[in-house]
């Protein structure tokens, strides 16, 4: 074990040399490696340097004054190292106010910069339609509006000038109405946002851009072309057959119906309507040809065209209305038909003839769709519960147990209930089906009185891993092991 003396000196020297005698080791202060005379002495136990108490007494009278004047030294030193920091910190922070601060290259790539912060935020000013919000949807439908309007007025009133000289002032106030509807829906449609990498894009210049490459641009474009100043011509004075233009915007109908569709609870019957539509407008489309065609050849010239001798022919009801009886004869093929005469009574009954084989089959097809996917659910149900009834009748079950099989049938049509839930909304990601959940089961887990005061996160997990599961009268109920909430129940 070493001595206090060797714990004193051990901090000053690098090397201690220890032997295995009964002496007190040996001490070396040398930096160097001992000589081997020191070593042999450190041998026998001989000590290199032995300090009296009179010569201890005198090093540390020779060590004090040189100690107290190194303290002194090393305390200045460190009181000028502070002093001297303290002056470059005030230096360089007085240059930091002055001088531009340098940015760092990675945070000036990465992080959102100061001026890319006021983009964003004169960007959000900027007023941008998003497809997906209301706003969009109710335009879209005044939109609609303005172009069904110039489908039908527009032939009408070129067809049947009765129609279009005794209601002039309203008719040009209708055309200009609608005039100003698309140049705004054209204004709409340059702030429209689209996704980009799932998030809208609100760039102004972006959106232009975007909209600007689309062919719905160059529709609009032609669609807003002022040839209303043909009218100033003599020959074409207030003719509505010089706005067909405005017809190119059919394509914004065409989405307004889609976006109904998707959002409907009853896309069927939309699409039934949808369809309705179509027919109406073709069937009024051809009548107005009819008639045009009984103007340019005569009227009453032969008996193909529209006969103007009886006394109620004159009044705008009677033409129109004969005229649109007229063009659903041709075009469904269900009535006779005075035969044309002229080569071209000839060309239109054909060109009408062949319309009404293509457009009505496959009207006739979209029906017979439509109505099938409305009776789907009936249809699949029915399927299954006559599977079910050929089962039991070859394997002979008795009338008892077949009784209850049907009732629990019924019940379940009666109830709107879906037996196996998990296939219905397989088709939906875990959230949506976690949401829906929620939304069925928890008002109904709520009133079971142990989960009154229960946590909402409990709540949750327990409405994720509740099935639904339909019983039939006379059924147990209770299972060991399972939990059950009765929902709507009469026992006994």
């Amino acid at each position: 074990m070493a001595s206090p003396l060797n714990r004193q000196h051990r901090r000053t020297a690098p090397y201690v040399i220890m032997n295995n005698h009964t002496q007190p080791p040996s001490v070396a202060y040398s930096a160097r490696q001992p000589d081997q005379e020191q070593l042999n002495n450190a041998e026998n136990g001989i000590q290199a340097l032995t300090n009296t108490p009179l010569q201890q007494a005198y090093q540390e009278q020779i060590e004090m004054p040189t100690i107290s004047l190194f303290g002194f030294v090393r305390r200045a030193r460190r009181t000028l190292n502070i002093t001297g920091r303290l002056r470059r910190w005030m230096r360089r922070n007085h240059e930091r106010h002055e001088l531009p601060q340098r940015t760092d290259s990675f945070l000036e790539k990465f992080a959102p910069s100061t001026k890319n912060q006021l983009i964003q935020n004169e960007q959000s000013k900027i007023w941008v339609v998003d497809p997906s919000k209301p706003f969009y949807y109710y335009w879209s439908s005044v939109v609609s509006l303005a172009v069904l309007y110039n489908y039908t007025m527009l032939i009408g009133r070129s067809a049947f000038l009765l129609l279009q000289h005794r209601l002039l002032i309203v008719w040009l106030i209708f055309d200009y109405l609608c005039d100003t509807c698309y140049i705004v829906d054209t204004f709409i449609q340059t702030r429209k946002g689209y996704l980009e990498q799932g998030l809208i894009v609100r760039d102004i210049a972006k959106l232009r851009k975007n909209y600007m490459q689309s062919r719905a641009f160059i529709l609009d474009i032609i669609s807003l072309l002022p040839t209303d100043f043909f009218y100033f011509i003599p020959k074409l004075y207030l003719l509505p057959a010089l706005r067909f233009n405005r017809l190119l915007r059919i394509y914004r109908t065409f989405e307004f119906s889609d976006k109904v569709e998707t959002q409907t609870n009853h896309p069927n019957v939309f699409r039934l309507v949808s369809l309705l539509i179509i027919i109406l407008i073709i069937i009024h489309w051809n009548a107005c040809f009819y008639f045009i065609i009984s103007r340019w050849i005569g009227y009453s010239s032969d008996g193909w065209v529209y006969n103007m001798t009886t006394p109620t022919a004159n009044t705008l009801t009677t033409q129109y209305l004969y005229c649109f009886f007229w063009s659903t004869l041709v075009l469904t093929n269900i009535g006779e038909i005075p035969p044309p005469e002229t080569d071209i009574e000839v060309l239109f009954v054909t060109a009408d003839f062949l319309t009404g084989v293509l457009i009505f089959a496959t009207i006739v097809g979209n029906v017979g769709s439509i109505i099938a996917s409305m009776n789907a659910v009936r249809a699949d149900f029915r399927q299954k519960v006559d599977q079910v009834k050929q089962y039991m009748v070859f394997r002979k079950v008795g009338k008892d147990l077949e009784r209850r099989v049907i009732t629990w049938f019924d019940y379940l049509w009666l109830q709107k209930q879906v037996a196996n839930e998990d296939i219905v909304l397989g088709a939906l990601p875990q959230k949506l089906r976690v949401e829906i959940a929620i939304h069925v089961h928890l008002a109904a887990l709520k009133r079971v009185p142990i989960f009154a005061e229960a946590q909402p996160g409990l709540l949750v997990e327990l409405v994720t891993r509740l099935k639904l599961q339909i019983f039939s009268p006379g059924d147990y109920v209770c299972k060991k092991g399972n939990y059950y909430v009765l929902y709507r129940m009469s026992y006994s």
